[in-house]
C-alpha cells in the first residue's frame, strides 16, 4: 500500500499552480489516528488558517510541496480555522468580584482591568498596576471549530518515550491512501543526531500537546527508521 509523507511547514499549491499557503497543523481522528485535514497557513502579517479535506490532496513531490486537485480559488471557499483560549477562573478568584457577577445580576457600570494580569492579585484601583501572576498557572480552555474528536499536531507537538521523557518534536506524519497514519517523524536536533520515523504500533496516544510512545528514547532511536 502506498504510503506518503505530509511534512509540516512545507508549500501548497493549488491545481492552476499558485501557492495558497504552507502547511501548518495536522488534523487527526482522536482514537483511530487517521489523518482527516491539515491547516494551510494563508498570508504573513495578516494570516487566515483553512482547514482542508485529505481527499483533496493531488499529490507530494519529493520536497514535500503539496499538490492539491482544487484552484486557488476553491481554496478560499474552505472553512477558515477558528480557535481562542479562555482562562477559566478558579472558585477562589470569584471570591473578590462584585457578587452581582458571580450571581449573574446586573449591575450599572463596569470595571476593567488590564488584560494579561491575574484575577484578584494585588489590583490597585488607583495606581491601575496588577502585580505579578501567581505561580500556579491559570486552566485554559480551548475552544475551535473542528470536531470535538480531533487532535490537532503542529511543530510544538511533543514526542514522550515510555518513561515520560521529551525525546523530540513531530516534524512530519507517513500516511497510507487510505488516511491510515503509519508513523511519525521526530526531528534531529533535540536528542536524536538524525531524523527518526517512529511506527504507529509504538504510539501509545495522541494529544494536541504530544505524541506518547510505547519504547525508551534508546529503543527508538536503536529500532527507529532513519530518514
Amino acid at each position: 500500500m502506498e504510503r506518503t509523507h505530509l511534512d509540516l511547514g512545507k508549500p501548497v499549491v493549488a491545481a492552476d499552480g499558485k501557492r495558497v499557503g504552507t502547511v501548518d497543523r495536522l488534523v487527526l481522528d482522536a482514537n483511530s489516528k487517521e489523518l482527516r485535514q491539515f491547516i494551510v497557513r494563508q498570508g504573513t502579517l495578516l494570516t487566515k488558517d483553512r482547514i482542508i479535506d485529505r481527499p483533496v490532496i493531488d499529490r507530494i513531490d519529493p520536497d514535500g510541496t503539496v499538490h492539491l486537485n482544487v484552484s486557488s480559488e476553491m481554496v478560499d471557499q474552505f472553512p477558515e480555522f477558528y480557535e481562542a483560549n479562555f482562562i477559566i477562573p478558579q472558585e477562589e478568584d470569584l471570591t473578590w468580584l462584585p457578587h452581582a457577577w458571580v450571581s449573574g445580576q446586573p449591575i450599572e457600570g463596569a470595571i476593567l482591568y488590564p488584560a494579561g494580569g491575574s484575577f484578584g492579585q494585588g489590583y490597585d484601583p488607583h495606581a491601575g498596576v496588577i502585580e505579578a501572576a501567581p505561580l500556579d498557572p491559570p486552566v485554559v480552555e480551548t475552544e475551535s471549530n473542528l470536531s470535538t474528536d480531533t487532535v490537532l499536531i503542529d511543530k510544538g507537538t511533543s514526542v514522550v518515550d515510555r518513561n515520560g521523557d521529551k525525546i523530540g518534536t513531530v516534524d512530519e506524519i507517513v500516511y497510507d491512501e487510505d488516511g491510515n497514519v503509519v508513523g511519525f517523524v521526530v526531528k534531529a536536533g533535540f536528542i536524536f543526531h538524525h531524523d527518526v520515523r517512529i511506527p504507529a504500533d509504538w504510539v501509545e496516544s495522541v494529544t494536541t500537546d504530544s505524541v506518547q510512545l510505547t519504547v525508551t528514547a534508546e529503543e527508538a532511536e536503536q529500532a527507529g527508521t532513519h530518514e
